[in-house]
């Protein structure tokens, strides 16, 4: 009754509002079954984290255990120790016995080592203690004789005295008691003790330890670790001697009701009935164990359940454990996704309903036409189909389901002609058509077309309204008859640009259109019957031919380019598409066989191949999409790629490695508008062989446009060559200028030597003469003076004697010598400089260096100035402890041997532009100096065939290398053509030397 109240309810309501009740209902539904589920998996989970959690409890528990048992059994040891001390040494008969002192000092010894005990006693067998050793605050303190105690009436001596050898008495935790009162600080300890016997085995007293029951908390905190913010240790009576919350601890002390049974008493319970087990409540796991003594320790307890270790895994923890946040997330994901669902199902929900209530309005034509012959379709206003009768569904292959609700425009007529019908159906809902005879044929789901008229109508609700329309068709026929459809064929086959053939499954040709005989100049008669063969060259492979017939008899298509012959013996090619033809039963009776003729195609490809191959340049043609789909021989030689490795590659492999993305961006903006680029252009390019090295190119773009869209050619030539030529060019002119000007200054040099060394010579001899002299009246002043003016005469000399060397092209007296015994020379002619800069000179020499082809002398010059600049510029900068570094050794190199000598200092290094222009003439950065000395060097190696390059040390200083080939120059211009670099012109980034030594 209620079902049909619910029924009843909904059929009352409006499409919109049922459609919203039911999905509300199904909200409901979605969203209880997540709950559900959800709380299911987490309880599930939750079950499972419990246990694996109790098991840890249990594990910790016993750790724990396990670290009280420990302490109490180091103490039960100690105990035992001291009876068998006291027995060996003997109870003392007195106070003031000897044996006191002894006992004392082996206690004290004791305490020092256990700062946990407070008290260490000996008590005789009447209850009077013997022997006392107290914790002080600077250790253990010797009671005196007068402070020593009766404790005859305490309950832990006289439970201990009564104990037989070897057994032990642990006493419940309490508050210490001196001289019968309880101390004013409390003081919670508990006591070890046991008898002392004598050799005849007469009990003669009791050794006790008072153990501090805060050291024991401590050493269980510190023994279980982190572990102890949840664990607990109870005595017997339920007071908690250890606690993560410490107001609790000791409540027998400061609190009577501080006890574990006051605040879980069920716990308790369950406590006091198994020595272990777990309790899981709100508040989370508890799991507990009660300290089990050792029996082999000799413990005895006397009225006691023991102590208990207790953990309290909080609830909190276990949620926070298994993560509860994730869970509420996962679920709420799954019910907005339910939300979603129904929400959806609303909608459509909404629709299928409207559909039902304007299908309503049409029930006399649907009683009427549901089982006609004929195709009827009604639909509303918006054009969705509110009914269909059985011969629409016939026809169309699709369910009544599948139509209901859907666009009759979109679904059952032809895409073609669906823009038509809406600007129709739009003017006959607006009144301005009348309903007539509809042309708009019957779409099948399989795209068959059927070709029938439908008559339309209006269809009005009870108000007069239109409501929809009806439309009425023909009974369907196929789009064309059959033979109409084989004539429409036929046409189409016959005047096709693309030659056609059909053959049998034997291959036996059965047509030909008109293109097949124009381009094979056959006639039908002469092929007819005979197998595609006739028309066979040797130019096409045989495995392209196996490839065909076993896509053939596989029933699959092949596609492939045929190099065929012409009844005239000319050859053509095609591309051939062959695909079986099949019966209603699906079985293969023909094969159709469609081909295009590319021989003009192919011919200007090949031309255009030939042309790129035989270009002097690297040639490069890449498509739309910057990929490589030609390239000529020169290429492969440039880069390094074979043909097969850059076909389909991006351009972007020929161009180095950090400009690769933005080539890719250049060629992006290159392609939205391509013009041509010639070479030349002042462009610097560089391209990336396949090994990594790079060279400067020119390249030359130009775009081609093609069917498959526009395509660029690149003309790229290898700059190598000529920037060497550049190189060489600009060198010799160099030197040609440096030649011109070596004239000038020899010139000049000569004229200054003419006038100027002859009198500098007299004037020098002069004063050398008045320095030897002797003259009384001369005083110091004078002397000074003659100094000064004969050492800047010496300062002129070398002056003019480096112009001379400058302007005249060095002269080498060659001679096979040894480099080491000459770089050892040039030491020792450096000791006294070396010693007044107090400058530490390190050489090392390779040993069996070969010997060099050239002038000793002047090697010896250019190593000695190149030391003497290392001494002056660490001497000149104030360098800590300055070092210079000698080397010598022998390099293979590339192509010959070659033996490099480096001076290398710890000195400030040279700025960037004293570096650049280190070795140009008349260029210094001291106040003295002709700028001429590193020239010099520079001119003596390049005579020698070497190299000289400056530059700075990673960790500070300079570096100067000389490199000396070890066979004699072929050659006078050879000279010539040898480099001298400094560090910029190696491309190792900008030149590095000393300031100080530009000056030589």
């Amino acid at each position: 009754m209620q079902v049909g109240f619910v029924r009843a309810l909904l059929g009352a309501q409006e499409p919109p509002r049922r459609a919203l009740i039911e999905a509300l209902l199904l909200a409901m539904l979605l969203a209880l079954t997540v709950v559900l589920i959800g709380m299911g998996h987490f309880l599930l989970d939750l079950k499972a984290f419990r246990q694996a959690q109790q098991q840890q409890e249990h594990t910790v528990v016993g750790r724990a255990g396990a670290v009280l048992g420990e302490a109490l059994g180091a103490t039960v040891s100690d105990t035992r120790l001291l009876a068998q001390m006291v027995q060996q040494v003997g109870v003392p008969a007195s106070l003031g016995d000897a044996r006191t002192e002894t006992l004392a000092e082996f206690f004290s010894a004791l305490g020092r080592e256990r700062p946990m005990y407070d008290q260490i006693r000996l008590l005789s067998y009447s209850g009077r203690e013997i022997v006392r050793i107290n914790r002080g605050p600077q250790g253990p303190e010797v009671v005196e004789r007068r402070d020593l105690q009766d404790k005859s009436k305490r309950y832990y001596f006289m439970q201990a005295r009564d104990l037989d050898a070897g057994e032990i008495y642990i006493s419940p935790v309490d508050i210490n008691v001196e001289w019968g009162k309880t101390e004013a600080v409390p003081r919670p300890m508990f006591r070890v003790a046991t008898p002392v016997f004598d050799d005849g085995g007469h009990p003669r007293g009791v050794i006790l330890i008072n153990y501090r029951g805060e050291a024991l908390a401590a050493i269980f905190k510190e023994g279980v670790g982190t572990a102890g913010d949840r664990l607990m240790v109870l005595d017997e009576r339920g007071y908690w001697l250890s606690n993560p919350r410490q107001e609790l601890e000791w409540g027998f002390a400061y609190d009577l009701d501080a006890r574990f049974q006051n605040h879980y008493p069920t716990i308790w319970r369950q406590m006091e009935q198994q020595a272990t087990g777990t309790h899981v409540n709100h508040r989370g796991i508890f799991t507990f164990t009660r300290l089990k003594t050792d029996p082999a320790a000799g413990l005895t307890e006397f009225a006691s359940p023991g102590w208990f270790v207790v953990s309290l895994f909080p609830a909190g923890l276990l949620r926070q454990g298994l993560g509860l946040g994730s869970y509420l997330g996962a679920y709420g994901l799954l019910l907005i996704l339910g939300l979603l669902v129904a929400t959806g199902y609303g909608v459509l929900r909404t629709g299928q309903l409207r559909a039902q209530t304007q299908f309503g309005r049409f029930e006399p034509l649907v009683a009427a036409l549901k089982y006609a012959p004929n195709p009827v379709i009604a639909t509303d206003l918006s054009d969705q189909i509110v009914f269909v009768n059985d011969a629409v569904l016939r026809y169309s292959g699709y369910s009544r389901a599948q139509l209901i609700g859907k666009s009759r425009i979109d679904t059952l007529v032809v895409p073609a002609a669906g823009e038509k019908c809406r600007a129709r159906l739009r003017e006959l809902f607006a009144g301005k058509r009348e309903p007539g005879l509809l042309e708009a044929g019957l779409y099948g789901r399989d795209g068959t077309h059927y070709r029938l008229s439908w008559g339309e109508s209006l269809q009005r609700d009870s108000a007069g309204a239109v409501a929809g329309a009806a439309y009425i068709g023909a009974v369907p026929r196929q789009a064309l008859p059959e033979d109409e459809r084989q004539r429409s064929l036929a046409i189409a086959t016959e005047q096709s640009p693309v030659s056609v053939m059909i053959t049998d499954i034997d291959g036996h040709i059965e047509y030909v259109n008109p293109r097949f005989i124009e381009l094979t100049g056959y006639t039908s008669e002469e092929v007819l019957g005979c197998k595609p063969s006739i028309l066979k060259s040797d130019k096409t492979s045989p495995e392209d031919y196996r490839q065909l017939w076993a896509n053939l008899k596989a029933g699959r298509d092949w596609q492939g380019i045929f190099h065929n012959r012409k009844k005239s013996g000319q050859i053509y090619s095609e591309i051939v598409r062959i695909s079986p033809l099949r019966n209603e039963a699906g079985e293969v009776t023909h094969f159709l066989a469609v081909n295009e003729d590319i021989t003009e195609r192919a011919r200007l490809q090949k031309n255009f191949q030939l042309a790129v191959e035989a270009a002097p340049s690297a040639m490069v043609l890449s498509n739309s999409e910057g990929r490589i789909v030609l390239a000529n021989s020169r290429v492969e030689q440039m880069f390094g790629y074979s043909h097969e490795e850059m076909l389909n590659q991006p351009i972007e492999i020929l161009v180095p490695q950090q400009a690769r993305k933005h080539h890719a961006g250049l060629r992006r903006d290159y392609r939205r508008a391509p013009t041509t680029r010639e070479m030349g252009t002042g462009l610097t390019l560089l391209g990336e062989h396949r090994d990594g090295h790079q060279f400067p190119v020119d390249i030359g773009l130009n775009p081609i446009e093609t069917e498959e869209g526009t395509m660029v050619l690149s003309s790229i030539t290898d700059l190598t060559v000529q920037e060497s030529l550049k190189h060489k060019l600009e060198e010799r002119n160099r030197q040609v200028v440096e030649a011109h000007a070596l004239a000038t200054v020899g010139r000049m040099a000569a004229m200054v030597a003419h006038d100027l060394r002859n009198p500098l010579s007299s004037v020098k001899m002069g004063l050398q003469i008045m320095s030897r002299s002797p003259n009384k009246r001369a005083d110091d002043g004078d002397q000074e003076l003659r100094d000064i003016a004969l050492e800047q005469v010496q300062y002129m000399e070398n002056i003019l004697n480096e112009l001379l060397a400058y302007s005249r092209p060095p002269v080498l007296k060659r001679e096979w010598f040894d480099v080491t015994k000459t770089i050892e020379r040039t030491i020792l002619l450096c000791q006294e400089q070396l010693q007044r800069h107090q400058v530490q000179l390190n050489a090392w020499n390779q040993p069996s260096l070969p010997t060099l082809y050239g002038d000793s002398h002047r090697m010896q010059q250019v190593v000695s100035n190149l030391i003497v600049n290392a001494i002056e510029a660490c001497a000149e900068a104030g360098t800590p402890g300055p070092q210079i570094s000698v080397r010598t050794h022998l390099d293979l190199g590339e192509d010959t041997p070659v033996i490099r000598i480096e001076v290398i200092d710890n000195g400030p290094g040279l700025d960037g532009e004293a570096g650049r222009r280190a070795f140009d003439a008349f260029f210094t950065s001291r106040a003295k100096g002709t700028g001429l000395g590193l020239t010099i060097v520079r001119q003596i190696i390049a005579a020698h065939g070497g190299i000289v390059t400056l530059e700075n040390e990673p960790g500070g200083g300079a570096r100067a290398s000389i490199t000396l080939p070890t066979r004699p120059l072929q050659r006078p211009d050879e000279e010539l053509s040898m480099p001298v670099t400094t560090g910029s012109e190696r491309g190792g980034g900008a030149a590095q030397a000393k300031s100080d030594k530009a000056d030589g």
